[in-house]
């Protein structure tokens, strides 16, 4: 067997939405890290925005699985309590003229009680995670490495065990901004930051880019759900029983977001060398080399188009009584074992 990092070289972790189905976030990534994989990006959206936060607090390759530990902990929570962590539904909350969304925010900062902002500034791992601005009506990129995140003087006082509890301005903005990508409409009202409000990001697009700009040899995707899903879900959850509608409705939202996920990567594919090129031209000539920067960037284009950005999709099997907001005992141990048994079986191919 070659070694994975020869292999593979730099690599992206990207992970859609998909609500409890985020389980298969880390269940796809451990085999992952556990062949050598070496992790310098990170990216998702709504639930992987959350998933991804947690990993990109790792301050080297070693810490990475401390950290899916801690997510893994979040998860088994939420499967020994139940789907109300995440969405507490009641009888009250959920007519139809109500004028706000039918959850709070508390439980999507609950979420982030194992991640510390500022590990994600010392770490050397990219995180970038995509949010619906609300008040532009456009889709924006956000990043670890952005400077007036750094710069907020919330993170002296932030304590994340206590964020639920917490007042939402007390939040560093970073934070408000990860769980604003999770913040999905009708169920939660959008979070305000500064004058504007931001709402779940929707769809991984962008983020392939972010990637291959972000010096990534291969990018692995991590869908938490198969190539061909429709959501059944449990017949037996609240949602079910009282707005019977709403999983059709989440059915075709989360059938949008998956075609244009597909689509973003099928876009791409074909042309990541070329925009590989680009942005490694463009960088170049911001240094403002003169001659000698156009040589370089000449050098550059020459031996980056003899590497081709590998681009890997990995789609997880959960049972059929699984869904984005519902799932029955056991359901998160199939989830990992059908990862544990599924990624080495993809992977090892490439390593013959």
């Amino acid at each position: 067997m070659k070694d994975a990092k020869e292999v593979f070289g730099n690599s992206s972790f990207l992970m859609p939405g998909g609500g409890i189905c985020g389980v298969a976030h880390p269940a796809l990534a451990r085999p992952l890290i556990e062949m050598g994989v070496c992790v310098t990006h990170v990216g998702g959206v709504s639930v992987g925005a959350l998933n991804s936060a947690g990993l990109a607090q790792a301050q080297s390759q070693e810490e990475l699985p401390r950290y899916l530990d801690e997510e893994d902990a979040v998860y088994d929570y939420i499967h020994e309590i139940g789907a109300r962590v995440v969405f507490p539904f009641s009888v009250g909350n959920v007519h139809l003229w109500r004028t706000r969304a039918w959850l709070s925010h508390k439980p999507l900062f609950g979420l982030l009680r194992n991640i510390d902002p500022k590990k994600l500034f010392s770490s050397p791992i990219t995180l970038d995670w995509p949010v619906m601005n609300d008040t532009t009506k456009l889709h924006e990129l956000y990043s670890n490495r952005s400077p007036q995140f750094k710069e907020d003087p919330r993170l002296e006082t932030y304590n994340p065990s206590r964020a639920a509890a917490m007042q939402e301005e007390d939040i560093p903005v970073i934070m408000r901004m990860i769980a604003a990508s999770a913040a999905i409409k009708p169920l939660y009202d959008p979070i305000k930051i500064g004058r504007d409000y931001y709402s779940d990001g929707g769809s991984i697009a962008g983020l392939v880019m972010k990637a291959i700009n972000a010096g990534c040899d291969t990018i692995f995707v991590l869908f938490p759900y198969p190539k061909v899903y429709y959501p059944r879900g449990s017949q037996d959850d609240f949602v079910s029983r009282y707005i019977p509608w709403f999983k059709d409705f989440l059915a075709s939202y989360s059938a949008e977001l998956r075609a244009r996920d597909h689509d973003e990567i099928e876009r791409v594919t074909p042309y990541n060398q070329r925009i590989r090129h680009e942005a490694e031209i463009a960088h170049l000539r911001e240094t403002k080399d003169g001659i000698l920067g156009i040589w370089k960037a000449r050098l550059s284009r020459l031996l980056t188009r003899l590497k081709q950005v590998r681009i890997i999709p990995l789609y997880a099997e959960p049972p059929e009584t699984f869904d984005l907001k519902s799932f029955k005992k056991g359901d998160f141990d199939i989830v990992r074992r059908r990862a544990r048994e599924m990624v080495p079986r993809i992977i090892e191919p490439f390593l013959k």
